[in-house]
């Protein structure tokens, strides 16, 4: 047990570290603190982890060289995707045929939404080092819905 602690140690600390470099490069602390707030205590449970989980940066939708600009709109990206996945019904998810991320700022970005009908919203929402706040977005993605039962 005390070898796996120890392993586990390491690897924790190793794995901060890259998050720490990455972080350093796209001029933020979002990728540490989202896996230090959001990944570790959600998403690392004992037993299984589903790694199609769209906060893994695995599933970052980036490609080799990327600039910080690219970097952090993807950040915000994942976690919108992630937030939507874990607060949202399938069905509500059905009505929602596109979403995009513009404008980021250090202290927010603009939601883009299109609905099935192609109306489309913006709403400008706030981030925390770029973090996402889950409860901002969940009202701002109600009314959106609410918008296209209308």
């Amino acid at each position: 047990m005390d070898k796996k602690s120890q392993d586990y140690a390491k690897s924790y600390k190793e794995h901060i570290e890259n998050l720490e470099v990455l972080d350093d490069y796209a001029h933020f602390n979002g990728l540490t603190t989202l896996f230090q707030q959001v990944i570790m205590k959600d998403n690392i449970k004992t037993g299984k982890i589903d790694k199609s989980s769209p906060i893994f940066f695995r599933n970052y939708m980036i490609e080799g060289e990327v600039s910080p600009y690219v970097l952090r709109n993807e950040h915000l990206k994942r976690q919108v995707d992630y937030l939507g996945n874990k607060y949202f019904s399938l069905r509500d998810h059905a009505l929602v045929n596109y979403v995009s991320i513009v404008d980021v700022t250090k202290t927010s970005f603009v939601l883009n939404v299109v609905m099935i009908d192609n109306k489309k919203y913006n709403r400008k929402l706030h981030h925390d080092d770029f973090i996402v706040d889950k409860n901002e977005l969940k009202k701002n993605m109600k009314v959106a819905k609410e918008k296209q039962n209308e």
